[in-house]
């Protein structure tokens, strides 16, 4: 008879109520053990097939679930019990989609964090109280795959999109991963993951070549309007426009000339990755780089000094683009991920102008807690407004 995990599958099966929980968490251990085979990762690195061992780990998730349906399926259904009616100032916090999700995101950071070290490189994490932030769950099966029908992942797992899944499908997602810190995650390169990317990856300099500590913390509607920002805005869109014609030592050559920065610090390629590129290839790559030098100009993490504009290549993905919210359940005007290539250079600008920049950590916090969010914003108004129809943040009109 064949092992279950021979015929397992990327998406998950279904979990027929709480009684099928123990069936279901077999299929999970095997699904695990087929993507992260006991010793293919560091010796101190926790998989997640042992971890869905643990029984007191399952227990908790099994808890979970059962709360999961509980409050999904039954709770408008009980007469007289309005949970909304304790605290109708905060009638987001209480509905029926917040505990589920605040509770399995609670289980996917503890789940990470007790993989106590990165798969790869052995690194601990140092902190408990974050729960794994500036880890990554990284799918390892995706690693080496060649084209985008070949991709196991089927969603990102504990952020906003893993969150809206239920449990058991949040839980096989998981199963298909190993934490990581976030710079041996991030595959520097154009597509999927190629060796040629990685070995460029693990080969980059350790300090940056150029001093960048003259860029003040400043949102992208300040940077687009520096002398900094237009000139890299200009060299990327002259390129992108010649896209044919133009060799890595033209790259290198106009970034070298035309801007402020050093091509080793913004370009995520070398010649080899270039050349095997296709146009839509390599106009990918121009938008990273301009997207790398955007946030280099910016200064960094708009809220925190840990990781400023001097941030080397290798650890440039944990600098990301956050959109700034007045409030919880205001109007959502974010249209598509900043650092989505395959929309136009222009509409990318757009939408890079409801950002600022922030690290992994920091961006997570503010999203967890209102008070961090509440930081960023008693920070921002003091010269900037934000549009409350577009989400773009404008400077303030001082009469």
């Amino acid at each position: 008879m064949p092992r279950a995990s021979d015929r397992l599958g990327d998406t998950a099966p279904p979990l027929n109520g709480v009684s099928d929980w123990h069936r279901y968490l077999q299929l999970l251990i095997d699904r695990a053990d087929q993507a992260v085979p006991a010793g293919s990762t560091h010796t101190n690195h926790v998989r997640v097939a042992d971890l869905f061992r643990d029984e007191t780990l399952m227990r908790v998730a099994q808890v979970i679930l059962a709360v999961e349906r509980f409050i999904t399926e039954n709770m408008f259904g009980l007469v007289g019990v309005d949970i909304n009616a304790f605290r109708p100032d905060q009638e987001e916090v209480y509905n029926n989609v917040y505990l589920p999700s605040f509770l399995k995101m609670n289980l996917g950071y503890t789940l990470r964090y007790k993989q106590e070290c990165c798969a790869e490189c052995g690194g601990r994490f140092s902190d408990p109280t974050r729960g794994g932030l500036g880890m990554e769950s990284d799918h390892v099966e995706d690693n080496d795959v060649q084209c985008e029908s070949e991709r196991k992942k089927v969603f990102e797992v504990i952020v906003e999109t893993g969150n809206s899944r239920p449990l058991h499908e949040q839980l096989w997602e998981l199963a298909k991963t190993a934490g990581k810190h976030c710079e041996c995650h991030y595959k520097q390169g154009y597509g999927l993951g190629s060796i040629a990317s990685r070995e460029f990856y693990r080969s980059l300099p350790l300090l940056c070549a150029k001093d960048y500590s003259c860029f003040s913390k400043r949102p992208f509607v300040e940077v687009f309007e520096s002398k900094e920002g237009k000139a890299l805005d200009e060299c990327i869109e002259s390129m992108i426009s010649c896209i044919r014609q133009l060799s890595f030592s033209d790259v290198s050559s106009n970034i070298e000339k035309k801007t402020a920065f050093a091509p080793v610090d913004i370009c995520c390629f070398d010649a080899d990755m270039w050349n095997d590129l296709n146009d839509e290839g390599k106009e990918g790559q121009l938008k990273r780089t301009w997207s790398v030098g955007m946030r280099r100009a910016a200064g960094g993490c708009y809220l925190c000094d840990e990781n400023g504009p001097n941030v080397i290549l290798k650890k440039m993905s944990m600098m990301e683009c956050h959109h700034v919210k007045w409030k919880p359940g205001e109007k959502k005007t974010k249209c598509f991920s900043p650092s989505n290539t395959h929309y136009s250079h222009r509409k990318r600008k757009i939408e890079w102008l409801k950002t600022v920049c922030l690290c992994k950590y920091c961006h997570q916090l503010v999203h967890l807690l209102d008070e961090n969010n509440g930081k960023l914003l008693d920070k921002l108004l003091e010269r900037f407004d934000i549009d409350d129809d577009t989400g773009k943040i404008v400077f303030k009109n001082i009469e």
